[in-house]
């Protein structure tokens, strides 16, 4: 049976044991962000790296707004190393606390996915100004041992919660014997502002 507002005309099917039914449309919490203007997507650019079996902070990300960004996605890209062999390795850090690539910081300004919203995100974003960048502090959440790192690596972690306050970075470290790899290193997320 269909019980309708006879002012609208608008129905509700309930079925013989009076149970409501509904159709119902579901979309991830990134994608509402998105339409509402608060998803993001940011990249390094080209950085040079010029040292061997050395860490580099490669981005650094400290959120200073009243809601908490929500990391869905990171992306390495990585050029052919000059004279490296062996492995690379990249780190995700929880709450690093500093290190030259803040001190002596290159802005990073992540770009809205909505092209019809101009928000921002409030915070430090920072990439390297050159090669042998650092952080400080914080702890291990991700490690990514590459045994052939040239290439895109794509590595989604359904959300890292970045509240207010708090921060994130990465770190990469160079082959053995490198000389010169050109490398870029960005992040999809969102600012949770709906539902909270």
């Amino acid at each position: 049976m269909i019980i309708r507002d006879p002012s609208s005309g608008v129905g509700q099917e309930v079925s013989a044991d009076g149970h409501a039914h509904v159709m119902a449309r579901t979309q991830p919490f990134g994608v509402q962000e998105a339409l509402a203007g608060w998803a993001f997507s940011a990249n390094t650019g080209t950085v040079t790296l010029t040292n061997a079996a050395t860490d580099n902070a490669v981005l650094y990300c400290k959120n200073s707004g009243a809601t908490s960004l929500v990391f869905e996605v990171f992306v390495y890209l990585l050029g052919a190393s000059t004279g490296g062999t062996g492995s690379g390795n990249v780190t995700i850090i929880r709450n690093p606390t500093g290190g030259t690539i803040v001190s002596d910081a290159s802005t990073l300004t992540p770009i809205n996915r909505n092209f019809g919203s101009s928000n921002v995100l409030t915070g430090d974003f920072f990439k390297p100004s050159g090669s042998g960048k650092t952080l400080t502090g914080g702890t291990t959440i991700i490690e990514t041992l590459l045994p052939t790192p040239t290439g895109r690596i794509t590595i989604s972690v359904g959300a890292f919660i970045v509240p207010p306050g708090s921060s994130l970075g990465i770190n990469y470290t160079t082959q053995t014997g490198n000389t010169s790899q050109e490398v870029q290193f960005g992040y999809g997320l969102y600012a949770l502002t709906l539902g909270t």
